[in-house]
Formats: C-alpha cells, structure tokens, sequence
C-alpha cells in the first residue's frame, strides 16, 4: 500500500511540474493525441483482421437496414470538419481537408446496407 502512495505521489509531482512547463506540456498533449490516434488506427486493424477471419469462415453478420445515405455523408463531412477546426478537442495543427462541398438531392438516397459497416 504504500508504493501505491508513493507512486501517486510521484505522478502528482511529475503532473505538477508539466503543467508548469509550457513547452512539456505542449509536446505532452501532441503526444498523447498521437498515441490515441494510432490506438485508433490500430482497433480499426483488429477489427478489420477479425471481420476478415468471419468472411473466410462465413460467419460475418451484417444488421442491414435501409437508411439515407445523404445524412450519413452530410454526417462524416460534419466529424471531418469536428476534427480539423482548430478549437476542436484533437488540438495542435489541424490537418487541412480543403472545403468539403456535398450538395445533396432533394430525394433521398435510401441505401439498404449494415449503417455501422458502410461508414468505417
């Protein structure tokens, strides 16, 4: 029990002192969002080994339904701008994507497809 006071401690005192350092902290927060984008990237690969394994052995499930595929783009194209603006959450210099324009129909475009798959 004490090493766990004593490394709590410790993490308190190393915290204290980056917040103090701008330059750390900095260069902390860029890094911290590096490594959670390439968990991200790396979940995204474990899935996609995982629904591989299903298709090889014709056990992938698909929940289809039908939906309209404009709102989903109108959708990713509101995540995408999310991401990049430069107050958002993901901080440091924004990667620029270029105006996104998507002038969607009047009519819906009504898929009939697994929502959750159609948009990784």
């Amino acid at each position: 029990m004490h090493n766990s006071l004593e490394c709590t401690n410790n993490t308190n005192k190393e915290f204290e002192n980056l917040i103090k350092d701008k330059s750390r902290l900095r260069q902390f927060a860029n890094r911290l969002i590096s490594a959670y984008r390439n968990s991200q990237r790396l979940e995204k690969l474990v899935i996609d080994i995982v629904d591989t394994s299903r298709i090889e052995s014709n056990r992938l499930e698909l929940h289809k339904v039908s939906f309209n595929l404009n709102e989903k783009i109108q959708n990713v194209i509101k995540d995408i701008h999310n991401k990049t603006s430069p107050g958002s959450s993901y901080g440091g210099s924004p990667t620029s994507y270029g105006d996104i324009v998507f002038d969607s129909q009047d009519d819906p475009i009504t898929v009939f497809a697994d929502k959750i798959r159609i948009l990784k």
